[in-house]
C-alpha cells in the first residue's frame, strides 16, 4: 500500500436502515410506483425544491426523455403535477400532487 493511503473499510448497513428502506419501498408500491425510475422522479418531485424535469434528469443521471416519460405516467396516476416556471415559459416545475 502506498504511503499516506489507508485501507478502506467496508461500511455495513444496519438492520434498522434496511427495515426503513423496505418500508419506503412498500409505501411507494402502495402509491402505485413500481420502478426505480418512477420512485426517483417522485422523490425528487416531492422534495421541497422547485425542480424542472431537466434538473431531475441531471440529478438522477438519466436521459431527459426517460424522466419525462416517467413523470407523464406519474401525472396520469395523479401522483405529480406540473406548475408554470416563474421565469421561463418553456419549462415546467414538477411537484408531488396535493392530497
Amino acid at each position: 500500500m502506498a504511503a499516506g493511503r489507508t485501507k478502506k473499510s467496508r461500511s455495513r448497513v444496519s438492520a434498522e436502515h434496511v427495515a426503513r428502506m423496505v418500508d419506503s419501498v412498500r409505501t411507494l408500491r402502495k402509491l402505485g410506483i413500481a420502478t426505480m425510475l418512477e420512485a426517483s422522479v417522485f422523490c425528487e418531485a416531492a422534495s421541497s425544491r422547485d425542480a424542472t424535469l431537466g434538473e431531475i434528469a441531471r440529478t438522477i443521471g438519466l436521459p431527459f426523455s426517460s424522466v419525462s416519460r416517467a413523470a407523464y405516467e406519474l401525472e396520469q396516476r395523479g401522483l405529480v403535477q406540473y406548475e408554470a416556471h416563474p421565469t421561463d415559459r418553456r419549462k415546467k416545475i414538477i411537484r408531488a400532487a396535493s392530497e
